[in-house]
């Protein structure tokens, strides 16, 4: 008598569930945030392909390679450079690179 009592209570309760239930609100202000930094990330995207076709064609070969290849050695081999020469070379055209960007008005409106 106690089973079927506890079985009839286990079914009452089960449609009672009328609720709104927090958590799907809460993805669909997650949906639209993610939307939002998506377009942001497209937005910088998009600066850095402006700011990086304004770079030597040196500077944009290397840097492409890098971008390809993990090793400096074989990117060094790939170029025909020195490795030194590379690492060098490297650092200068991202630190043209850097300051070609953040020169940019476009970057402190994506900034704030």
């Amino acid at each position: 008598m106690c089973k079927r009592k506890w079985l009839n209570e286990l079914k009452k309760s089960s449609n009672k569930e009328v609720t709104i239930n927090e958590e799907v609100l809460s993805k669909d202000d997650d949906a639209q945030e993610l939307a939002f930094e998506t377009s942001v990330f497209g937005e910088k995207q998009k600066l850095f392909a402006e700011m990086f076709a304004q770079l030597g064609d040196a500077c944009k070969d290397l840097l492409k390679a890098t971008f390809k290849i993990k090793s400096m050695e074989e990117v060094a081999k790939s170029l025909g450079v020195t490795y030194a020469y590379a690492r060098k070379k490297k650092s200068l055209c991202i630190g043209k690179l850097t300051e070609l960007v953040q020169g940019s008005p476009k970057f402190n409106q994506l900034k704030n």
